[in-house]
């Protein structure tokens, strides 16, 4: 019996997790999935909007991967004080989920969920890729939207 509780139980948590807003991406406009190695390349497509705006992180206060992706990015601005970031907490008001979904509209794919950051033409989906590729996207947008 106990075996096959805990098969179960594993088997309960393997769905959990696997569910869960968290998986990473790195998406472009037309619904284009960058692999790590592909990120310096999208800075030479000439149709990606390099404009020199804040980057807006959505997150629901209440969500552990949101957690984590909150605490690189408040460690961020604090190292990076030239990169504005607006947080936008999609638990309220109502206008942050209108502007979540008005942001995702702009992407062709239905893979955008919270934690996510845009930052111009692109958006990174899940704690992991905002940690390992705020940063990089961050600056290289900086550096060539002027």
């Amino acid at each position: 019996m106990i075996t096959k509780y805990s098969a179960l139980i594993v088997f309960i948590l393997f769905l959990l997790v696997s569910a869960v807003p968290g998986s990473a991406l790195v998406i472009l406009p037309d619904g284009t999935e960058v692999q790590k190695d592909q990120i310096p390349e999208i800075f030479s497509d000439s149709s990606l909007n390099l404009s020199k705006s804040p980057l807006q992180f959505f997150y629901d206060h209440d969500c552990q991967s949101c957690q984590q992706a909150l605490e690189y990015l408040r460690s961020f601005e604090k190292k990076n004080p030239d990169i504005e970031i607006i947080h936008y907490n999609l638990a309220y008001p109502e206008e942050n989920r209108g502007l979540f979904t008005k942001q995702k509209s702009r992407f062709t794919t239905t893979k955008i969920h919270y934690p996510a950051v845009f930052i111009g033409d692109v958006v990174i989906v899940g704690s992991s890729d905002i940690i390992h590729h705020t940063g990089p996207i961050a600056r290289e947008y900086l550096n060539r939207a002027d």
